[in-house]
């Protein structure tokens, strides 16, 4: 992003935007009013106008007289996106705003792609013998970016594996979904049980 002179202009005696903050940005700038003329103070409005908003006098950040010759400073004064530095003074007047922008999307992003953005572990012990689906409930997840990771175990009840469970998927942003299947029938006293994670990472 940009960084020392921000916008520089000469007073037209009228209201003149001088800097206005880029989108998705932020700045921290300071102001430098010259009077130019070596005989006469010079009457000057500086404004600092919200995104948005109509020009008036609730805006002013100063209202003020310049000496000859002199020079006024503001500092560190911070502005959002679409907000503006405004000048209003005869033609012997200069005005120098300068400061660093940063962009808040990169504030925001601050995470490289594939990433781990979550983990969420989860475990179930079914015994409903049938062939059925149970549901685990989860916090919210984006279904683009996370997979699910799962081990499962079965009750044998003999020496056959008689009902183990398939899969565990995600059925929604917020629930689990798993997949059994009771080889030996209803009637079976069996019971599946597993572990596993929910894995959300960023796009």
């Amino acid at each position: 992003m940009a960084s020392g002179i921000l916008g520089q202009a000469v007073g037209t005696g009228s209201e003149a935007d001088i800097y206005t903050v880029p989108s998705n940005t932020l700045a921290v700038v300071n102001v430098s009013i010259i009077n130019n003329d070596a005989s006469n103070d010079e009457s000057v409005v500086l404004r600092l106008i919200n995104s948005g908003d109509t020009t008036g006098a609730k805006h002013n950040l100063e209202n003020m007289s310049v000496v000859s010759n002199g020079v006024v400073e503001r500092t560190a004064i911070v502005m959002s996106s679409g907000d503006k530095i405004s000048l209003n003074a005869s033609s012997d007047v200069s005005i120098s705003v300068y400061g660093i922008e940063e962009s808040t999307m990169a504030r925001k992003k601050s995470w490289r792609s594939g990433e781990i953005k979550s983990i969420q572990t989860f475990s179930y012990q079914d015994s409903s013998n049938a062939n059925a689906n149970f549901t685990l409930g989860i916090n919210a997840v984006d279904l683009s970016h996370s997979f699910v990771a799962h081990n499962s175990a079965y009750d044998e009840g003999s020496s056959d594996p008689l009902r183990d469970t398939r899969q565990v998927f995600l059925n929604s942003t917020t629930q689990l979904v798993g997949q059994a299947r009771n080889s030996s029938g209803s009637s079976a006293s069996l019971f599946s049980a597993g572990a596993g994670q929910v894995v959300e990472y960023y796009a």
